[in-house]
């Protein structure tokens, strides 16, 4: 490996870094724009919103773990992300 030089996917470092900021822009606006909804439509008061939200977080941190596709072989989103 000494004296190889490794060269940038460009491609690939564009495409993961724009996943990574379509996944920001909609986090942001998912948690400004739910409790809102929470708020205004349902009725709830802003602390039955946060806790709403909070629970939310939780589930989420939860959920993740499991819903990742990485354990299994024939998935066909990582057979698309890694063709790319």
């Amino acid at each position: 490996m000494r004296g190889t030089k490794m060269k940038l996917n460009y491609k690939r470092t564009i495409f993961v870094g724009f996943a990574f900021f379509l996944i920001c822009t909609f986090w942001q606006a998912y948690d400004t724009i739910i409790p809102k909804i929470l708020t205004d439509k349902f009725g709830m008061s802003q602390a039955a919103s946060g806790v709403v939200m909070a629970m939310d977080n939780v589930l989420a941190i939860l959920y993740t773990p499991f819903s990742d596709c990485t354990f299994i072989p024939n998935c066909s989103i990582i057979r698309t992300v890694m063709s790319i």
